[in-house]
């Protein structure tokens, strides 16, 4: 019998052997780890079911320049690896969602261009959501009333609403034209408080599917005011598009948009983590129509636009707002413009709020409290907007700050700093000959429209000269304790005054104080 001689394994061999049993044990814990539930970090599940807000489908716009939230709901504890991007560039992020199924995922904004993204949610190889057309840009929410909400289809597509609305006031054909840019993205929600998606905010049928490109055939759905606002954005940024969620809804008045308000908890608040470009806000008429409203206007809307910007997540969120235009079947419409401008020089003239005064606006139309004139105030707030972007002071309306009587009665009124430079007198253009670029007349006639009063509440005009960046008072009236300007539901006034800039001062009223 032969008899084998053992050999020892060389110490070459024995660390190659213990290599690659160190080797197979990291590929099996890669693979238990890999396919097996793990509560802690979530786990895959490519049956999940995932839904975000309604307002996640084709067409949709984000916000360039700030991070994308992606907020929905999934199966408790699944693994989602969510990502926007192309076939050359993407932002990817992987989330859990908690035991409830709410997830939440930040992602860093691609390049704003007018081409589409692609949005995908997946559960390991899995594709659970995904949205094909998506753009980054500028994206503005358009809220209020009617005013912001009014748009061809709603108020002037049939003989009804043609006589409803315009009641012979203008022609049709001075309605302004409607645009047609494809790159220009909007939603419309729908005037009711309860709607069919789980998650999202009540939309109109016809964007239920996607958001609509503003084709001519699609325009006549969004509001002239938001829209034209868009057209001149786009005009200024080619390459950038836009997106618009319109939420105005007619009618409203202010605490219905302020938090615990029915249209803020069906028509904001949904929008939690969306981020935007700026909020467009026209509304007042329904408050103008009571007196207790007029008391409590500013304490709202300041609230309101804390509120929002809160919401959104955003201190410093641009909100741009319109006063309201001349109308006189609601009885307090001035009492709402002065409210509306205590709440411009509360916030004060760097807070990237800005009041678009309409006084001068309407074309003629005030008898119709859906006025012409849209173009007008879209070209002022696009301004302001802009100024708001590129870190200049906003282009702003003469803003009153104190009306001083010195002993002999005369009265100065001071303005505002930086928003009385250039005063001088203009003739507002009162029809429809009046455009964005061309709407007043410069003249070397008297100033008209100041007022003064005494204790006994009565006004009687007063004259009115323009010293470099204030207004001088004069009057036979005694004891004056008040001064108002452009005072008055449909205030007529020949003469107005202006600034460089060419925009209206507010209408106000101030009281008097006496230099001791």
């Amino acid at each position: 019998m032969t008899s084998k001689t053992f050999r020892r394994p060389s110490k070459r061999m024995f660390m190659a052997f213990v290599s690659l049993f160190a080797l197979l044990t990291v590929a099996a814990i890669f693979l238990a780890t890999a396919l097996a539930p793990q509560q802690g970090e979530g786990q895959i599940n490519p049956d999940a079911n995932v839904e975000l807000p309604n307002y996640y489908m084709n067409g949709m716009v984000l916000q360039r320049n700030k991070p994308i939230n992606i907020t929905g709901v999934t199966d408790a504890n699944t693994r989602l690896t969510i990502t926007l991007g192309d076939s050359e560039k993407k932002s990817t992020v992987t989330t859990t969602a908690d035991s409830s199924g709410k997830f939440c995922a930040t992602l860093e904004a691609p390049a704003a261009r007018l081409e589409s993204y692609q949005l995908t949610i997946t559960s390991g190889n899995a594709e659970l959501f995904s949205v094909d057309e998506v753009y980054v840009g500028d994206v503005f929410l358009a809220a209020g009333q009617s005013n912001m909400e009014a748009n061809y289809y709603d108020f002037y597509s049939t003989e009804t609403l043609i006589r409803g609305n315009i009641q012979n006031v203008f022609d049709t054909d001075e309605l302004p034209e409607l645009i047609n840019d494809t790159n220009i993205h909007f939603i419309v929600t729908n005037n009711t408080y309860s709607h069919r998606s789980v998650q999202g905010i009540p939309l109109r049928q016809y964007c239920e599917e996607r958001w609509l490109s503003a084709s001519r055939d699609n325009a006549k759905y969004l509001g002239y005011l938001p829209q034209l606002f868009a057209k001149e954005l786009r005009t200024l940024h080619s390459n950038i598009p836009i997106g618009i969620i319109q939420t105005a809804w007619g009618g409203t008045g202010i605490a219905e948009h302020t938090q615990g308000g029915h249209i803020f908890e069906t028509h904001i608040k949904p929008l939690t983590h969306y981020n935007l470009g700026g909020i467009l806000w026209y509304q007042g008429e329904k408050d103008a129509m009571s007196a207790a409203s007029t008391d409590t206007y500013t304490g709202n809307f300041l609230a309101l636009i804390r509120e929002y910007r809160e919401l959104f997540d955003d201190a410093e969120l641009p909100f741009l707002y319109v006063q309201l235009a001349r109308y006189d079947d609601n009885p307090y419409t001035a009492e709402i413009r002065q409210a509306q401008l205590q709440a411009m020089t509360a916030l004060g003239t760097e807070a990237n709020v800005a009041m678009t005064v309409s006084i001068d606006t309407d074309k003629g139309t005030s008898e119709l409290i859906h006025p012409l004139g849209k173009d007008i105030l879209a070209h002022r707030m696009v301004e302001q907007w802009e100024n708001i972007q590129d870190n200049e002071p906003v282009r702003l309306s003469p803003l009153p700050d104190r009306a001083i009587a010195d002993d002999s009665g005369t009265i100065t009124i001071t303005f505002v700093e930086d928003t009385a430079t250039g005063l001088h007198a203009a003739r507002p253009i009162y029809n429809t000959t009046a455009t964005s670029n061309n709407n007043t007349r410069t003249t070397s006639a008297e100033l008209t429209g100041f007022e003064v009063s005494d204790s006994t509440g009565e006004y009687t005009s007063a004259k009115a000269t323009i010293q470099g960046d204030s207004i001088v008072i004069t009057s036979s009236l005694k004891n004056i304790s008040s001064v108002r300007y452009n005072w008055g539901d449909i205030p007529d006034n020949a003469v107005s005054l202006y600034n460089s800039y060419n925009l209206p001062t507010s209408p106000f009223i101030l009281p008097v104080s006496y230099e001791q």
